[in-house]
């Protein structure tokens, strides 16, 4: 997107989903001097004259225009700018709550994280209750309500973002019967099976995270999407965290063994039932966090996030000002690429000379390099194959889980969380493929990264396929989405690159690291994928 028009951009937050996320400043009118932040969503250049996608990115647009509560994440407009058309939403400044759990660990009560979830709650009950304009019921369900789609400021604000997978009624784009969209750690058994789903859903997400948050560990740990696909089908989930954890008392226990019911009759009617519960038992039984504490917790726990995403944003308005003919569009780095990431120049020459920041891999961006990313929306068909155990496309990574002691724990509209900036929304990003397994990323240290002359020798690996949802791997490490684009080591050496998809053939092909490389892939069908074995 150019910098023309009521927005100018300043810094790249991340791709996710069909939308490229950017931080961008209001211009005030001529004359006046009145700037406000805001993050903007654009429809990816490859997809904007698909109609299909045109439709699902308008249909997110006016369901997110219609929704105004304190816990969900506000959408000011939808507009065009040179043709491209983008969302205009809130600037959140603090951090997705599945990275709170990762950085925390066992130093999130809780007591702070059943806060969390209160106002989650809170938030898609609003959605939930949406009426259309002649006053009929939307029908919202929002599909993937999990850790990575709840941001957490560093006021102690809880907001829901990404409702670009939501179902509604009215919307444009519907979901193919047999068809599942969504994380499947935290599908309900319904959502799973490609059924029609309401409301229980999303009360059976949120079950998902209340027993991750009594057991201090991932509720599915272990297995793979297919397996917790084939399990949840059959019924066979966990449901009592006091199984795992002794510690949990039984009014808590009770409360997530109804919100994980495996069937919708016997769940939580609605999101506020669960609340209701959930506050009561905060009331009698632990002390209630306050909303400041809960900031404070998340401001001190970035600490250093923050003063480097105040420092590149700082650097870009500097430019800004200096040069009213713009800025150079940068990318907010991401704690969990481990390399050294260079803070941009406050002088305007040096913001048009260069590009001083790594690219970001946030969740729920494209990965940037060969590290895990944020996970991606599923969407796949269910077949026999599946359900019967025969291995098809490779899993969905899952989404770490904070690793508590057993006492505590724990597109749409692009859940963005460059480091500590704004995580505005995704798309879904789902659960984390397991083929092939990713080592959890690195913390970087606590102080921001200090400035490098000179980076060391990079090339630019772009990586295109269609069908769209393909992924690809580079000697077979984490799952990278399409398109891909990245600056990596120049080392001179062969690199295999792998395209796949589901239903498709696989192809792969060898890349020197040597200089600039551009490989685009057609994968054609597979006629049987399941007898095949094709992905």
């Amino acid at each position: 997107m150019s910098n023309s028009g009521k927005y100018r951009l300043i810094a790249e937050l991340g791709q996710g989903g069909m939308a490229n996320v950017f931080l961008a400043v209001t211009q005030g009118a001529s004359g006046l001097d009145f700037s406000k932040l805001v993050v903007l969503k654009k429809l990816r250049e490859h997809l904007a004259t698909d109609p299909d996608f045109v439709s699902m990115f308008m249909d997110e647009a006016r369901l997110a225009a219609r929704l105004n509560h304190p816990n969900v994440v506000q959408t000011y407009e939808v507009d065009r700018s040179d043709d491209e058309l983008y969302l205009a939403m809130e600037y959140l400044d603090g951090q997705p709550l599945h990275r709170v759990l990762h950085r925390a660990r066992d130093k999130f009560t809780l007591p702070m994280h059943l806060l969390v979830l209160t106002d989650v709650l809170a938030g898609i009950h609003h959605a939930h209750e949406l009426l259309d304009y002649d006053g009929s019921p939307l029908n919202v369900v929002h599909r993937d309500v999990t850790p990575h789609n709840i941001f957490v400021t560093y006021d102690g604000q809880v907001k829901v973002v990404d409702f670009g997978i939501a179902k509604a009624e009215g919307r444009g784009s519907e979901t193919k019967h047999g068809v599942i969209k969504g994380k499947v750690a935290y599908m309900s058994p319904e959502q799973a099976r490609g059924e029609v789903v309401d409301r229980r859903a999303d009360v059976f997400a949120v079950g998902v995270m209340l027993y991750e948050a009594c057991v201090g560990e991932r509720m599915w740990k272990g297995l793979t999407d297919s397996e917790i696909v084939r399990s949840i089908y059959r019924s066979k989930h966990p449901v009592s965290p006091r199984a795992k954890n002794p510690a949990v008392a039984p009014e808590l226990d009770a409360i997530v063994q109804k919100a994980l019911a495996g069937l919708p009759d016997a769940r939580y009617a609605s999101a506020a039932a669960l609340q209701a519960d959930l506050e009561a038992y905060i009331d009698d039984h632990l002390q209630r966090p306050s909303h400041r504490q809960l900031g404070k917790f998340v401001s001190e726990l970035f600490e250093d996030r923050r003063a480097l995403s105040r420092q590149v944003i700082e650097s870009q308005l500097a430019d800004l000002k200096a040069a009213k003919s713009g800025t150079k569009v940068v990318a907010i780095p991401d704690e969990n690429l481990p390399t050294t990431i260079p803070v941009p120049s406050t002088s305007s020459a040096a913001a048009s000379s260069t590009a001083p920041v790594v690219a970001s891999s946030t969740a729920p961006s494209d990965a940037r390099a060969s590290t895990p990313k944020g996970p991606a929306p599923v969407e796949f068909e269910i077949s026999g194959a599946d359900l019967l155990g025969k291995k098809s496309a490779p899993e969905e990574p899952r989404s770490g889980a904070p690793t508590r002691p057993r006492s505590s724990r724990a597109v749409g509209y692009a859940a963005v969380a460059a480091g500590a900036l704004a995580v505005i929304g995704a798309a879904a990003f789902a659960a984390t493929r397991e083929a092939p397994k990713a080592a959890a990323p690195p913390e970087l240290p606590s102080s921001a990264p200090s400035i490098t002359a000179s980076p060391p020798a990079e090339v630019t690996v772009t990586i295109r396929a269609t069908p769209n949802e393909t992924q690809f791997t580079i000697d077979d490490g984490p799952v990278l989405e399409n398109p891909y684009s990245a600056k990596l080591p120049k080392d001179g050496k062969d690199h295999k690159v792998k395209a796949l998809a589901r239903g498709y053939e696989t192809k792969s092909q060898v890349a020197r690291f040597d200089g600039d490389v551009s490989i685009r892939f057609a994968l054609g069908r597979v006629e049987d994928a399941g007898k095949k074995g094709g992905h």
